[in-house]
């Protein structure tokens, strides 16, 4: 297929002019070119030598010259089909979704994709031009998203976006549903969940269990994000979805990132590993450089690439780097590294790692790298100059070092000096228990992070603790005008304000936002939550393990509630409903439907009784009964659980009210 048949192959599938409902994305990757044309043996590389035959392999300035010339015709013309780019973008869209950690790039480099789907054999020239021209090509995405949008109301809304880091390469990106990354990462999430084992589970399901997965940062691209939390119902999304749950691929194992720029330090976002890298120097070829203490090492300038490669002996490698000078001088070269109190890095597109610059730039995103000591200042700067979003690192990079990641800041701010964080005095630390949290409640076990918890065992919240024994405002899923509680670290139970409803809630307490989910039986997250790390089959329903034995239980209100506690020996214990305490209808909260009572030791089941009927027994242990003298209050209680609970069929139940009744009931 020439260039003209892939235009009309690419207007006729992405282009149709019949569905102006549906978004216009134009999504390709190795299997989506498969499907569209199964008659041809390598898709991809018939689209790749179309648009090859349409550049100018030998020209660097004038690259795309042959495109541009077919641009300006159609811009003469009525305009009536799709611009006259369409294969070139649909091999920078293929581009993006070949992007991953493949050891030689990380999942984050775009262009080393690009150059090798639109260059032939080792055509440096080309490679530097698609790189440095490729706004040319960003101008024709803003021409087909035009396009688009002129014809809304035949196409549907168009998706083409920019970014505000990649501003060019955002483009291409904005189209990529997945990249080879995200695959691989969601291949993780299936083979953890273990989705492939459960044929009932539908692709809305599995699109439901990633957004609770993906409520926490987990690696993927922003474009695959923002399709997942928004794309419901998006039929492409659901197939991937459904596509990848099936085949449950594994992915290549992730490599440590490319050394690179002068020694500053990289960080690899696909594994978190750091390294020390030299910047290329476009009037510096090669040379060999002799460090303080005697070892040598030689650097030359690669092919493709920002950093040197170390050709002879080694770089320095390692966190304790961090906090030492380093110096290095060669024949051509002098190299050094300052003991700094900060690091700012930023994503480099060539190479995919996060890379130390000199100072941070607005509404980019960065990773500050501050001491330890440092912490309490920078909370209160990124508290008053970044926008939300940036988040702490679990874990240690570096000793005595904290990182924080995706930091956008909303005007310029100069990090870049050393000792700029010496002004700790002029603040104010934060003191013990000053921010509120979550704390107890009914947390579900479950892999897809966050917090969960079930229904009607929602947390409490511990509000902090001022010295001044001051009010906070505490404010329930933006239900103004709220309450003000004393913030003396005490605990408010969450409880009081349900029936939740399922799905995300969100309580804050003196402006800081807690998140968590809630879940009914059955949902995604109790289906999950029957798993458990390194388990290959779903728990049944049955008995719990008395490993897992609850320390309280959940009971509802309503008239004549109460719970009862059985012991081997036949003894029982009932607690009867609590009221609710006055204060609750202060707060402005609906009466809670639910209480939460303590397990006693040494119980083997328990039973909740409402409106004059006993529940169906609940295990708590195994232990076998052994029943002795009962007194009236035990007796009465085996009566009516021998008239009530007679057709349960667990045998160590049976067991019991054998006993209760000191004849046998089998076979009855």
């Amino acid at each position: 297929m020439d260039y003209d048949r892939w235009q009309a192959k690419l207007s006729e599938e992405f282009f149709p002019m019949d569905q102006p409902d549906e978004p216009v994305i134009m999504f390709l990757d190795d299997d989506e070119m498969a499907r569209i044309c199964p008659d041809l043996p390598d898709p991809v590389a018939s689209l790749r030598s179309a648009v090859l035959a349409e550049l100018r392999q030998t020209d660097t300035s004038a690259i795309f010259e042959p495109l541009d010339r077919r641009m300006a015709a159609w811009r003469k013309g009525p305009q009536d089909q799709p611009p006259p780019c369409l294969p070139l973008l649909a091999v920078t869209v293929i581009a993006g979704s070949r992007m991953r950690n493949d050891g030689a790039f990380s999942s984050a480099a775009y262009y080393p994709r690009l150059v090798s789907l639109m260059t032939s054999g080792t055509n440096r020239l080309t490679a530097t031009g698609i790189q440095k021209h490729f706004d040319l090509v960003a101008d024709m995405w803003q021409t087909l998203d035009d396009w688009i949008e002129r014809n809304d109301h035949l196409l549907g809304p168009s998706t083409i976006r920019t970014h505000q880091t990649f501003n060019r390469i955002g483009y291409p990106l904005s189209q990529t549903v997945l990249k080879a990354s995200d695959r691989e990462r969601l291949s993780g999430f299936f083979d953890r969940l273990r989705v492939d084992r459960s044929s009932r589970s539908s692709p809305n399901q599995l699109l439901d269990l990633l957004r609770l997965w993906m409520d926490k940062p987990r690696g993927f691209s922003t474009a695959f994000v923002d399709l997942v939390q928004k794309g419901q119902g998006n039929p492409l999304l659901l197939a991937v979805i459904s596509k990848l749950a099936v085949e449950q691929s594994s992915g290549p194992p992730v490599v440590k990132g490319r050394v690179r720029l002068d020694l500053r330090m990289c960080i690899d976002p696909e594994d978190w590993s750091m390294s020390w890298t030299i910047p290329v120097d476009p009037r510096l070829e090669m040379d060999e450089l002799r460090q303080d203490n005697g070892s040598l090492f030689s650097i030359q300038k690669p092919d493709y690439g920002s950093v040197y490669d170390v050709v002879r002996g080694s770089l320095p490698q390692g966190a304790p780097l961090i906090n030492h000078r380093f110096r290095a001088v060669g024949t051509r070269a002098f190299l050094t590294k300052n003991v700094r109190e900060m690091w700012i890095l930023r994503i480099d597109p060539s190479s995919g790692q996060w890379q130390s610059v000199p100072e941070a730039t607005p509404d980019e995103t960065h990773l500050f790298v501050v001491r330890d000591t440092d912490v309490a200042e920078m909370e209160e700067l990124l508290t008053r100059s970044a926008a939300p979003g940036y988040w702490k690192l679990r874990g240690k990079l570096f000793p005595g070092w904290t990182v924080y990641v995706d930091v956008s800041l909303v005007e310029p701010i100069d990090l870049s000096a050393a000792g700029a964080f010496n002004s700790l005095g002029q603040l104010l630390k934060a003191p013990p228990n000053s921010r509120p949290k979550l704390v107890n409640g009914l947390e579900l076990r479950t892999d897809v992070g966050g917090r969960h918890y079930l229904q009607g065992g929602e947390p409490d919240v511990q509000l902090p603790e001022e010295s001044s024994n001051e009010s906070v405002h505490v404010v329930l899923d933006n239900r103004l005008p709220g309450t003000r509680l004393k913030a003396n670290g005490s605990l408010f139970p969450l409880r009081v304000a349900g029936p939740f409803t399922e799905g995300k809630h969100t309580v804050s307490v003196a402006g800081v936002a807690l998140d968590f989910f809630v879940h009914t039986t059955g949902s995604a997250a109790q289906w999950e939550a029957a798993h458990t790390k390194g388990q290959d089959d779903v728990v049944p329903p049955g008995p719990a393990l008395e490993a897992g034995a609850p320390e309280y239980v959940l009971c509802r209100r309503g008239r004549n509630a109460a719970v009862w506690f059985v012991s081997p020996s036949g003894l029982v214990r009932r607690r009867g409903e609590p009221r609710i305490p006055l204060f609750i209808t202060r707060f402005g909260f609906p009466q809670s439907y639910q209480w939460k009572v303590s397990v006693p030791g040494g119980t083997t089941w328990v039973l909740t009784e409402r409106a004059g009927k006993l529940s169906r027994p609940q295990r708590i242990s195994s232990d076998p009964p052994n029943f002795g003298s009962l007194e009236r209050h035990s007796q009465e209680f085996w009566r009516r659980a021998a008239r009530e609970t007679i057709n349960n069929e667990d045998r160590l139940w049976r067991s019991y009210l054998s006993q209760s009744m000191e004849d046998s009931i089998y076979g009855r």
